[in-house]
C-alpha cells in the first residue's frame, strides 16, 4: 500500500516518463483472506453478466405468463440494457466519491429487492419497471468489482486477478442459457429472476466480511451536470441502436425519428466532454484518454463486446431457425465460446505481467478473427453442434485472452482515487459495444434475409434454410473486419513494462 500511495502522489510526469524501465518488484504472497476478497468481487461480475443471458430463454414463456406482447417482452430485456448502460459511468465515479464496498453494497441490495419485483410481477408493465431497478443496481455494482481489485491485490498480482474477473463474466455467459432452460422447465421462469436472490445474500455477506471499507477522506462534490449529460447521451444512443430495427430506422411517434434520437445522443455526449474539461471534480476525468493505453483500452473493449454479441445472437438464431435446434439445445451448442473464454482469462492475466501486452493483445484480436472465419466456413445446413466446436472455442481463446489483457493494461496505470470512474468508462464501453454488437448483427441479419420474401419461401422458389447460411457468413464479416481493424490499434500502444501509476490528481 505505501508503493501504491507514493505512486500515486508523483504528479506531472508524462505517459511517456511513466513508461520507462523500471526494476520488477519481487513476488508478493497474497493472503487468503485476499482471495477470498477477489472472489466476492468475482461473484458480484458474475450476477450481473448471468441476468443479462438468464432471461434470454425466458420469453416465450414470460409472454404467456404475463399475456404480453413481443414488444413488451422486448422491453423486458432493453430496460435493463439502456438504464445499465446509461448509468455505469455514473455508478464508478459514486464509488470513487463515497467508497466502492458501500456503492457495491448499495448495488447488490438494488438488484437483490429488483430481482424479488421481477419474480414477483403480476404484469408486464411492472416487470418493466423492476427491470429498469435491477439495470440501476446492476450499474452501482459493476464499476466496484473492478475498481477493487486495485485495492486488494499487490500491482504484480492483479493481472491474474482481473483475469479472473473476466472468467467469472464468461462462466456467466456460458451457464446463463443452459441454467435458465433448466429453471424455466421444472420451475417456471419467476426463478431466472429469483436465484439472483442466494447469490446476492452472499455477495453482501462476503463484502461485510472480506472487503476494505475505503473511505474519502475529504467531501466531495458530484458532479450533476455531468450526470445528466452522459446518462440522458448515453441513453439516446444505447435506445437508437437497440430499438433502431423495431422501428425500421425510421419514426418513433410523430416527429421523433430514430436518426434524431442518435444524433441528440452524439451532441449530448459531445457536450458531455466538454463539460468536464471545466470541471474541478469531473465525472469521468479528461486525464483518463489522455494515456494512450486506456484509450486503446476502451475501443478494444467496445470491439471485443461488439464481436461477442453480434456471435451470439447470429448464431443462436442460426441454429433456431435454420438447423431448428430448441432453446436449451441452442445453448448448449454456443457453450464452447464462452467456456473457453472463462478458461483462458487467468491464464491470459498472468501472460500479462511477463510478455508486451502490445503483442498478447493483438495476437488475441488476430486468434478471434481467424475463428470468426472459420465458424463463417463452417457454416451449411447440414451442419449440427459438433460442427462449430472448433470455431467457436477457436474464437473464445481469442476474446477471452484479449479481455483479460486488455481490462488489465487499461486498469494499471490508473491511480485508486480515480480506478471507479476508469472501471465505470470500460464497463461502458463494453457494454454499448454490447448494445451495438446485437442491433448492427439483427439488422445486417434482417436486410440480407429481407431479399427473401415469403411467397419465394412458400413457393420454394428458395430454400430459407440455405438463405440463413448467406446472411449469416454476410453478418460475420463485420465483426472479422472490426477485430482486424482493433489488432491495427495495438500498434500504439508502447511497450509494456512493470505495473506503473498514471499520475492522476484531484
Amino acid at each position: 500500500m505505501t508503493e501504491l500511495l507514493t505512486r500515486t502522489l508523483e504528479a506531472g510526469k508524462s505517459e511517456a516518463s511513466i513508461s520507462m524501465p523500471l526494476v520488477a518488484p519481487p513476488t508478493q504472497r497474497v493472503a487468503l483472506r485476499t482471495w477470498g476478497a477477489l472472489a466476492v468481487l468475482c461473484l458480484g461480475a458474475f450476477v450481473v453478466v448471468l441476468d443479462t443471458t438468464i432471461v434470454n430463454i425466458a420469453i416465450p414463456n414470460i409472454m404467456t405468463g404475463l399475456h404480453a406482447s413481443l414488444d413488451q417482452v422486448l422491453w423486458v430485456l432493453n430496460a435493463y440494457t439502456l438504464v445499465y448502460a446509461a448509468l455505469l459511468i455514473t455508478g464508478g465515479r459514486l464509488g470513487d466519491l463515497y467508497g466502492p464496498r458501500r456503492l457495491l453494497i448499495v448495488g447488490v441490495v438494488v438488484f437483490a429487492g429488483a430481482s424479488i419485483g421481477c419474480a414477483l410481477a403480476p404484469s408486464a408493465g411492472i416487470l418493466i419497471a423492476a427491470r429498469v431497478l435491477q439495470g440501476v443496481g446492476g450499474a452501482l455494482m459493476t464499476p466496484q468489482t473492478l475498481a477493487m481489485i486495485s485495492l486488494i491485490m499487490p500491482a504484480n498480482r492483479r493481472g491474474p486477478a482481473i483475469g479472473l474477473w473476466s472468467g467469472s463474466a464468461g462462466l456467466a455467459a456460458a451457464v446463463g442459457p443452459s441454467l435458465g432452460g433448466v429453471l424455466v422447465t421444472t420451475a417456471g421462469w419467476r426463478w431466472v429472476f429469483l436465484v439472483n436472490v442466494p447469490f446476492g445474500i452472499a455477495a453482501i455477506a462476503g463484502a461485510y466480511a472480506l472487503l476494505p471499507g475505503v473511505v474519502p477522506g475529504r467531501r466531495h462534490r458530484l458532479d450533476f451536470g455531468g450526470i445528466a449529460l452522459a446518462t440522458s447521451g448515453l441513453l439516446a444512443v444505447v435506445f437508437g441502436v437497440v430499438e433502431g430495427q423495431r422501428f425500421a430506422w425510421s419514426t418513433i411517434t410523430g416527429p421523433v425519428t430514430i436518426p434524431a434520437v442518435l444524433a441528440a445522443g452524439v451532441v449530448l455526449l459531445a457536450g458531455f466532454v466538454f463539460w468536464e474539461r471545466g470541471q474541478p471534480e469531473p465525472l469521468m476525468p479528461p486525464k483518463l484518454f489522455a494515456a494512450r493505453s486506456f484509450a486503446v483500452s476502451a475501443w478494444v473493449v467496445f470491439v471485443f463486446q461488439t464481436v461477442m454479441l453480434a456471435l451470439v445472437v447470429v448464431a443462436s438464431l442460426f441454429f433456431q431457425s435454420a438447423l431448428r435446434m430448441t432453446a436449451l439445445d441452442a445453448g448448449l451448442a454456443l457453450a464452447p465460446m464462452p467456456l473457453t473464454f472463462m478458461l483462458v482469462g487467468p491464464l491470459a492475466g498472468r501472460l500479462a505481467d511477463r510478455v508486451d501486452i502490445k503483442f498478447i493483445l493483438m495476437g488475441a484480436m488476430l486468434v478471434a478473427a481467424g475463428g470468426v472465419g472459420w465458424l463463417m466456413a463452417s457454416v451449411s445446413t447440414a451442419a449440427t453442434s459438433a460442427t462449430f466446436i472448433p470455431a467457436l472455442v477457436v474464437t473464445g481463446a481469442g476474446l477471452g485472452c484479449g479481455f483479460a489483457v486488455v481490462m488489465t493494461v487499461g486498469m494499471r496505470g490508473i491511480g485508486p482515487q480515480f480506478a471507479g470512474a476508469a472501471a465505470g468508462v470500460l464497463n461502458t464501453f463494453r457494454q454499448v459495444g454490447g448494445a451495438m454488437g446485437g442491433a448492427i448483427a439483427v439488422a445486417l441479419l434482417q436486410s440480407r434475409l429481407s431479399l427473401v420474401g415469403p411467397a419465394q419461401i412458400a413457393a420454394h422458389h428458395l430454400d430459407y434454410a440455405n438463405s440463413f447460411v448467406g446472411a449469416f457468413k454476410a453478418t460475420l464479416v463485420v465483426p472479422a473486419l472490426l477485430l482486424l481493424l482493433a489488432a491495427a490499434s495495438c500498434l500504439l500502444l508502447r511497450p509494456q513494462t512493470p505495473p506503473s501509476r498514471l499520475p492522476l490528481n484531484r
